[in-house]
């Protein structure tokens, strides 16, 4: 059983065979309503966003995408590649 989540979209997918129909759905109820949050994943997914944001810089591209929507959108808020964010101009107009 795999999952995923971010801030928009969840999903949770399964091989599953008429043999193993009832255990397979078992556990995916357990999934919904008892989920677990293991620390160590929760650190492995926090190292990873942090190593993210430090690295958002590297790309001279990315930078360029960044600002240039920041400038063509200002202060209004917009859905950016899955997140939303709010801009408060640099320069008043």
């Amino acid at each position: 059983m795999e999952s995923s989540i971010d801030e928009g979209f969840g999903s949770v997918s399964f091989p599953a065979s008429r043999k193993n129909l009832g255990e397979v759905l078992a556990d995916f109820h357990d999934v919904l309503i008892e989920p677990e949050f293991r620390q160590d994943k929760l650190d492995l997914a926090r190292t990873g966003m942090s190593g993210g944001i430090a690295r958002r810089n590297d790309e001279p591209q990315g930078i360029a995408e960044r600002e240039f929507t920041n400038t063509v959108y200002a202060e209004h808020a917009v859905w950016l590649g899955g997140r939303i964010r709010h801009h408060r101009p640099r320069h008043p107009r």
